[in-house]
């Protein structure tokens, strides 16, 4: 294992070190250019492709076309130099990077090295997070079922509202529920806006009203909770912890 981290390791400085060039063709001469630069010197010159290659895989490119049968009496055409081209290398279709095609696996999809790497590492960060969040959902689904889920379902303020009308409709007064309670006329103005409503206080509530604590949870006409996988979205943020969690 040490072994092959020391061989990729050499790559990289191998990739890094490298001195790279354009690929650029002469059409009346009939010979490749490496050039850093990629204007053009003379009207003959064209660029072959954008990517630019190693010295080595110049000479390569050059013996190839050298060798060859079909350019022995002739000059090749620029098209033909790119089909060559394409023949001995790999472009990576995510960088750029010119490799020669023996090196190349396969699996890779068209990446360089060092690209299918961070694909890899990104695909597991992807997979792990999917992981994570399925096993979030089977948590949530599993937390929903009981006394406390069900009133995390619903916003506080919603269930406010829902008992604040029932009061109305009683007529009695909040400062009542709130002596019903044992709460200062302070804490209870506040009671429903906390991020969370404690199932026991719910269910004292709804016992003083003689009222079910469905009727508590029930959204009322023009309030649409957003949902994600079956489950309340706003479960989804980060401040949301389950309790007892």
């Amino acid at each position: 294992m040490a072994e092959q981290e020391k061989r990729v390791v050499r790559f990289k400085n191998k990739r890094k070190m490298a001195k790279l060039f354009h690929l650029k063709y002469d059409i009346s001469a009939g010979q490749i250019i490496l050039d850093q630069s990629k204007a053009k010197m003379s009207h003959n010159e064209l660029l072959v492709l954008p990517n630019r290659i190693t010295e080595r895989q110049g000479a390569m490119l050059k013996e190839r076309l050298t060798d060859r049968f079909l350019y022995k009496d002739r000059k090749p055409f620029i098209s033909e130099v790119e089909y060559e081209f394409g023949k001995i290398f790999s472009v990576c279709k995510s960088c750029g990077f010119v490799t020669d095609r023996d090196k190349i696996n396969k699996a890779w999809g068209g990446l360089c090295r060092k690209c299918f790497r961070k694909y890899q590492e990104e695909k597991k960060k992807e997979y792990q997070a999917n992981k994570d969040y399925l096993k979030k959902i089977r948590k949530f689904k599993e937390y929903i079922k009981t006394s406390q889920g069900m009133v995390d379902a619903v916003p506080p303020q919603v269930i406010g509202s829902n008992i604040r009308m029932e009061v109305i409709r009683q007529g009695k007064t909040m400062r009542e529920v709130a002596r019903h309670l044992n709460l200062s006329d302070k804490q209870m103005s506040v009671l429903f806006d906390n991020k969370r409503l404690d199932v026991d206080v719910l269910q004292a509530i709804c016992e003083y009203l003689m009222m079910p604590m469905e009727k508590a949870l029930r959204q009322p006409r023009g309030v649409r909770l957003k949902r994600q996988d079956g489950l309340p979205r706003f479960w989804f943020e980060d401040d949301f912890r389950m309790k007892n969690e």
